[in-house]
């Protein structure tokens, strides 16, 4: 007869352990995951090797959907190549109601930030936890899933550049942004194997689907084999446009009174699309520009090489791409408002 989750749970170092996952009762959605853990949790699942992959998911409570095909591997008790460390991190704010709608819990900082010093330091941090748990087991790589809202095609992020890194990407998409800097996501771990994020689009990781469940599948049965690192198309060092911590934002089809700054409703729609100089893409108050930081490889980009605020419209000045746009407020400050490259 199969346990329960919480009875299988041990507590080491920071974080729960499942070891014994084939009799164990997996629950069916993330819902029921997230309500039935008590709190961030590791499954580790055997492999014919005994080298190890980590995959994280559920770094930001309301990024549910890879986990959904990761219960359906879980639950079908497929053995893998290598043995499987699968963490389902951001527990506590998920199962807050509403489940699964809250990236991090209210007073918390996105975890996604804080893979870097102090918190990667401090006892009890859940970044400090996770890097020491990767340390411990030593794996061949990590591989971290994040939901993308507005994407119509998976897309992989990367601080390296190297075979290893495009290798894996190509077990889920065809893209790979390379982005050199340290913003404090999982990508920046400062550990010796190859780390990767890939950003699903919402629509294509239903538990047991066709196309993600399929790619997570082949990783799954046969790494590090079947890994076509020269088909990944790199877009390399793309910047980040972040709202300073002292500015506002909200989202709508005008500028909203009283609102640092207001980006288009219409956002969701320029996910990889080429904008030409004079496209609007919100509104600013009077401080204009003053809002925005721009983050890439030089260390020394400023907002006004790549938009303006004449008439407090934010417009691009230049041809950009956008990629991994932000829709819900707290993310787009926590995080980033999108990354952009220059056409």
């Amino acid at each position: 007869m199969k346990t329960s989750l919480k009875e299988k749970c041990v507590k080491e170092g920071g974080l729960y352990h499942i070891y014994n996952v084939s009799n164990t009762k997996v629950p069916d959605t993330p819902q029921d995951l997230v309500q039935a853990l008590p709190g961030p949790t590791v499954f580790h699942v055997d492999g014919i090797l005994s080298t190890s992959v980590v995959i994280t998911a559920l770094i930001r409570g309301n990024e549910p959907h890879a986990l959904g095909s990761l219960l359906t591997l879980l639950q079908n008790q497929i053995t893998p190549a290598f043995s499987m460390k699968v963490i389902v991190i951001s527990v506590d704010a998920a199962r807050r109601s509403p489940v699964l709608s809250r990236p991090y819990l209210p007073g918390s900082r996105d975890l996604n930030r804080c893979f870097r010093e102090p918190f990667l330091y401090q006892p009890h941090h859940g970044a400090h936890d996770i890097l020491q748990f990767i340390e411990t087991v030593d794996p061949d790589c990590v591989i971290n899933f994040h939901d993308n809202p507005v994407s119509a095609t998976p897309l992989a992020m990367a601080c390296k550049n190297t075979d290893k890194h495009r290798g894996l990407a190509s077990y889920f998409c065809r893209e790979m942004m390379y982005c050199p800097y340290s913003t404090g996501a999982i990508t920046n771990l400062p550990v010796s194997c190859p780390v990767i994020s890939v950003y699903l689009p919402v629509n294509f990781a239903p538990a047991g689907s066709s196309t993600f469940y399929q790619r997570l599948l082949a990783m799954w049965q046969h790494y590090p084999q079947n890994m076509e690192g020269n088909a990944i198309a790199v877009i390399p060092t793309p910047k980040r446009l972040e709202l300073k911590r002292s500015a506002d934002l909200a989202f709508a089809d005008k500028p909203v009174f009283g609102v640092s700054c207001t980006l288009t409703s219409e956002l969701q729609d320029f996910d990889r699309r080429i904008l030409s100089p004079g496209d609007v893409i919100g509104w600013v108050d009077h401080d204009q520009l003053k809002h925005f930081r721009v983050v890439g490889d030089k260390g020394t980009e400023q907002a006004e090489q790549f938009f303006c605020a004449n008439d407090n419209c934010l417009k691009v000045i230049t041809p950009l791409k956008l990629y991994i746009l932000a829709l819900h407020p707290d993310i787009a400050k926590s995080d980033c408002l999108f990354y952009f490259s220059s056409v």
